[in-house]
């Protein structure tokens, strides 16, 4: 019997997008991942630029590096608003999608300091 971590329809849109990640991600970016992708993302990006979640809110995980005084850029791969997994529908509106293939998706965080928005660095 064969069990994967996600539907094989979205097989081919999560190396498209785990791809887009490694092709544009900066030196300083990482990937917020949660158990369901980890060993997708660990096949295709090096484990220092990952950051497991587990299933944790993603969103808590990026602020909490924030106001740690951590600024890498952050990035986020999960489906799209409305099609997601374990009990998260949809992503936090700290994050905006940034690429899609099919229902899976690529956000980047972008935090709020003094009440101005903008994308981590």
């Amino acid at each position: 019997m064969l069990h994967n971590t996600i539907q094989l329809s979205d097989c081919q849109d999560t190396l498209n997008s785990l791809e887009w990640v490694k092709n544009n991600m900066s030196g300083d970016s990482r990937l917020l991942v949660h158990d369901t992708f980890s060993g997708w993302a660990t096949l295709t990006l090096d484990s220092s630029k990952l950051i497991f979640y587990g299933y944790d809110d993603p969103a808590g995980i990026a602020n909490e590096l924030t106001e740690n005084g951590s600024r890498p850029q952050l990035y986020l791969i999960w489906w799209v608003n409305g099609s997601g997994w374990h009990g998260q529908p949809t992503v936090s509106s700290v994050f905006d999608e940034v690429f899609k293939s099919g229902k899976i998706a690529v956000y980047r965080f972008n935090i709020t300091i003094d009440g101005v928005t903008s994308v981590t660095r």
